[in-house]
C-alpha cells in the first residue's frame, strides 16, 4: 500500500495542462443538476457519483505534462491500471468525508441554536431512504459505476475533440434515459397533475410494469462502460508504448 500512496501523491502532482479542461467542468455541472432535479430530495447519490466522474478528469484529465512522472513509476503497468482506479475512488473517499465533516459542523452549530434541529435531520435522512426505496437504491448504485467508470475513460482520452464528443454524448443520454424513464409515471393515472419524478424515486418505479428490467439495463450499461474504461487503460499502458 505504500508504493500505491506514493503512486497517488505522484500523480497529484503531475503538471497540468495551461488549457482549462471546460468540457469536463461543464458536464459535471450538468450532469449533477438534472440529477439533483431528478433526485427526490436524495441529493447524496448525485453529489457522489458526479464527484466520482469529478475524481477522474480532475486526476488524470490534461495531465501529461514533460517529464511524464507516471510514465517513469517504478511499477508493473498493471499495477499503474490498478493503482490508476484505486487514486480515484481515494480521491472520492476524501471528497466525502470531508463534506460530511462540513455537513456534520453546520448540523451542530445550527443545534446549538435551534434544538430541534437534529430531529429533523433524522426525519429528513428517514426520508431520503423511503421516497428512494430499492429500485431506487439499485439504480443509484448502476449510476455511481457509470460515472466513476465515464471519468476514468475522460481521463484516458487525450484528444480534446474525441473526448468532448463523448462527453456531450454521456450528457445527452444521462438527459434522455432520465426522461423515458420519467414517463411512465408522468402519464400515471395515480399523477393527475403530470409532475415529472426521475429514476432516484421509488415512484418512477412503481408506475413501472417491469421495473427489474429497466434496473438490469442500467447495470449491464455499467457493466459495458467499465469494460471500455478496462480496455482504455490496458491500451494506455500498452507496454509497447514504453
Amino acid at each position: 500500500m505504500k508504493k500505491f500512496f506514493y503512486y497517488f501523491r505522484t500523480v497529484s502532482r503531475l503538471p497540468q495542462s495551461k488549457s482549462m479542461p471546460v468540457a469536463p467542468v461543464i458536464s459535471a455541472a450538468f450532469i449533477y443538476f438534472i440529477s439533483l432535479m431528478l433526485s427526490a430530495g436524495n441529493g447524496w447519490v448525485p453529489i457522489i457519483a458526479v464527484a466520482a466522474f469529478g475524481s477522474g478528469t480532475v486526476l488524470f484529465c490534461n495531465r501529461y505534462g514533460s517529464p511524464n512522472l507516471e510514465a517513469v513509476f517504478p511499477v508493473s503497468h498493471g499495477k499503474k491500471l490498478l493503482y490508476r482506479f484505486m487514486s480515484v475512488l481515494l480521491m472520492l473517499i476524501l471528497f466525502v468525508i470531508t463534506l460530511l465533516a462540513v455537513c456534520v459542523l453546520i448540523i451542530l452549530v445550527v443545534h446549538i441554536f435551534v434544538p430541534s434541529s437534529l430531529s429533523e435531520v433524522g426525519q429528513d435522512v428517514k426520508n431520503m431512504f423511503t421516497e428512494t426505496g430499492l429500485y431506487g437504491g439499485l439504480f443509484g448504485v448502476a449510476y455511481f459505476i457509470i460515472l466513476y467508470s465515464a471519468g476514468m475513460i475522460t481521463g484516458f482520452i487525450k484528444r480534446r475533440k474525441v473526448r468532448n464528443i463523448f462527453l456531450i454524448c454521456l450528457c445527452v443520454a444521462l438527459f434522455l434515459s432520465y426522461f423515458f424513464m420519467g414517463l411512465p409515471y408522468y402519464n400515471s393515472i395515480n399523477n393527475p397533475e403530470h409532475t415529472f419524478v426521475g429514476p432516484f424515486s421509488s415512484a418512477c418505479y412503481a408506475a413501472m410494469s417491469l421495473p427489474w428490467l429497466a434496473i438490469a439495463f442500467w447495470f449491464v450499461i455499467a457493466a459495458g462502460i467499465t469494460g471500455a474504461a478496462i480496455y482504455l487503460g490496458v491500451k494506455h499502458y500498452d507496454p509497447k508504448k514504453f
